[in-house]
């Protein structure tokens, strides 16, 4: 697939088929977000896939509450990947301070647009 495709193809999801993903494709997710690059190539981020029910509907749930509609649809996909961010290096909090930029927030979003990317080229549904 071309690029300029497959950006044109990447969608949010909010409805998702009740089958589970294939480990070689989580995999591959996961080898897409660990190549993203980074401020001084700190990949200040943790990758957490859930896909084991229970946890998964935890996770899912502790993304809305009852009040507000937002994330509602979360429970339904087969799988939720946490994307938590952590304390960057010593080098990116300099650079950071320097450049009056917290490098970090940059560094997740580019994060996760690889993970939804190469979601799409493997046929998955997405939603951030």
């Amino acid at each position: 697939m071309e690029f300029a495709e497959l950006i044109n193809s990447r969608q949010s999801v909010r409805k998702y088929q009740e089958k589970p993903v294939e480990k070689e494709k989580l995999q591959q997710l996961i080898e897409a977000v660990r190549l993203a690059p980074s401020a001084s190539n700190s990949q200040p981020w943790k990758l957490i896939i859930v896909d084991e029910p229970e946890l998964k509907d935890q996770v899912a749930r502790a993304t809305f509450s009852k009040a507000i509609s937002f994330n509602k649809f979360a429970p339904e996909a087969p799988v939720i990947a946490v994307l938590a961010i952590e304390k960057p290096s010593l080098i990116t909090q300099i650079g950071g301070l320097l450049k009056q930029r917290e490098f970090s927030l940059i560094d997740i979003g580019i994060a996760a647009a690889h993970f939804c990317l190469q979601a799409a080229e493997l046929g998955l549904g997405t939603c951030m």
